[in-house]
């Protein structure tokens, strides 16, 4: 994709920045369906409530040092993580799911 931007306005964000984070996301959940098969495979749950906790304090705490509201940031990798949980649960219901 190009750096087009998508309005008229003085300042706009280019398209890139769209793909940038789809990228990131897809990436993301490429790296969480090799952990949700290890977990099936370990007979290992598909949550682990203190690693969120923990992973969402850091999220919380790298978006104030970079002047983002916590609780957006925080917001949106809770929907993230419940969204892997949910990913990993049919893996462990259909060993030949994919993501």
């Amino acid at each position: 994709m190009t750096g087009v931007q998508t309005c008229a306005l003085p300042i706009c964000f280019p398209v890139t920045i769209y793909s940038e984070i789809l990228i990131l996301l897809a990436k993301r959940f490429g790296v969480t369906e090799q952990i949700g098969k290890y977990k099936t495979e370990n007979k290992l749950p598909a949550r682990d409530i203190a690693r969120e906790k923990a992973k969402l304090s850091a999220i919380g705490d790298l978006a104030e040092k970079n002047n983002l509201d916590s609780k957006i940031a925080k917001l949106i990798f809770k929907t993230i993580m419940r969204q892997v949980v949910i990913n990993h649960k049919k893996l462990r219901e259909n060993k030949n799911a994919k993501y």
